[in-house]
């Protein structure tokens, strides 16, 4: 399973994805492709458009690890509810925590 947390650290947001969706077999698994897809997004975005304060800690097979200032927040949430409907697709692959914004998500149905 995909686990995501996201957690506040002073100012700052630190989103974190660790695991393998276990969906299907390695190179055909399209849970992990979606979510290695949207944080990929993200990385992108704050690497053409971030300044200087973020800083990608670690991305390697099965764990990514971000932490970007809260004007990131935004992106942030764009990110985390395409992993949250995700989830709400394929339940049991991928776990999302997102505590850190007390949120009620609407799911597709």
């Amino acid at each position: 399973m995909i686990r995501v947390s996201l957690k506040k650290e002073g100012s700052d947001l630190r989103l974190i994805l660790c695991g393998h969706a276990n969906y299907a077999p390695r190179g055909e698994d399209i849970v992990c492709a979606a979510a290695s897809g949207i944080v990929y997004a993200l990385m992108g975005y704050l690497l053409n458009f971030g300044k200087s304060d973020f800083k990608i800690n670690a991305v390697e097979e099965g764990y990514a690890d971000l932490l970007c200032a809260d004007r990131y927040t935004d992106i942030l949430k764009l990110v985390v509810l395409g992993l949250v409907q995700l989830e709400a697709t394929y339940p049991g692959y991928i776990s999302v925590d997102t505590k850190v914004w007390n949120w009620n998500v609407r799911k597709p149905a």
